[in-house]
Parts: structure tokens; sequence; C-alpha cells
């Protein structure tokens, strides 16, 4: 099975958890060979293997050769990407017949709530103190993405240590303005 959508909906996270309940180690596609698909299978003891990015993978013969190693030990595989597995690129039939069997779910966007929770769990990690009006006027006027939440928040924390001052409305507006104004702007 596959997790996708676009980046910071949650898909790593998601993935984790996964691996964290079923005990399987976590690959990053990226980094994805044939030794280490071998090396993890030597050392065995897990149901299961969880492989982020997957849509990333530098050679699809690995991923092949991943895939057909899980399915004869009988171990679960979670994938993750940006994109429904039926649409990476796969020049090997093999590859692209697997992929487009594999059954995928699509991750949405965090609501209202969630990027609130997110929001004020990101402010507190850096300690900074931030008026509920203020926290509202953001959620309203920031993109509905947790990435750009992160952004935010890594941006407020330093224009606030720049200015010495408390993040208030304007500095806020001032961070959106650099860091989400439209294309030849800012």
């Amino acid at each position: 099975m596959a997790l996708w959508g676009e980046g910071g909906t949650g898909k790593t996270h998601l993935l984790s958890i996964w691996a964290g309940r079923y005990g399987a180690p976590v690959m990053a596609g990226e980094q994805l060979n044939e030794p280490a698909v071998a090396a993890l299978f030597e050392e065995g003891g897990f149901g299961a293997v969880a492989l982020d990015n997957a849509d990333r993978v530098p050679h699809e013969h690995d991923l092949l050769h991943l895939i057909n190693l899980v399915r004869e030990r009988r171990v679960f595989l979670l994938m993750a990407g940006r994109e429904p597995p039926a649409r990476w690129p796969a020049a090997l039939p093999d590859l692209a017949s697997r992929l487009r069997a594999t059954s995928s779910v699509p991750v949405g966007q965090a609501e209202e709530d969630l990027l609130h929770r997110l929001l004020l769990r990101l402010l507190a990690e850096r300690q900074i103190v931030v008026a509920p009006q203020v926290t509202r006027w953001l959620l309203r006027h920031l993109p509905r993405r947790a990435s750009a939440v992160r952004d935010c928040v890594g941006a407020l924390d330093q224009a606030a240590m720049a200015s010495g001052g408390k993040v208030t409305r304007v500095l806020a507006a001032s961070v959106l303005d650099g860091l989400f104004a439209p294309e030849g702007e800012g």
C-alpha cells in the first residue's frame, strides 16, 4: 500500500506511526539500493517495512527488488510518495505492473483544528509567546499546509529575535509577506 500527497501533509509522520506500531524498519527512498535491501532482510525479525519517498528511489530495479522480497517473505510494505504509485516513473514492465496494482490512499491537507494545534505546538517548542488574536490571524492568512506553518514559525522566531520584541500582527504580516509573496513580488 502507498500513502501519497503533497509535501507537508503528514505522510512521513503517518508512516512513522505505522512503522512503530508494527516494528517495521523505515527506509528512505533516496537511499534505497540492493545492498541496503539485502542487509535489511539478513537482519530479519520484522513483519513489515516502511519506505518513505518511495517515488524518489534512484534505481527502479532496487524498488522492484524490495517489492519482490516483501511479497516472497510475506512482509507488509507501506510506501509514501508525492504521487500515486501508478504515476511513479517505471520503465521496467514488472515494476510498472506492480505499482499499478498497489493500493493507494491520498493524504490531503490538514483541517483547521489540526493546523491550529500544529501552530501552537511549534510556537511552544520554540518558546514563542503569541497572543490568541495573532494566532487566529495567522491561521486565517497562512496557506493550508503543515509545511507553511512550520516555515512561518521558523521565520517568526528569527524575526522576533532580530527585532528583540514580541510577535505582533504587524510582525506576523511582515513575515507572511516575505514567505508567501506572489511570484515576482517581495
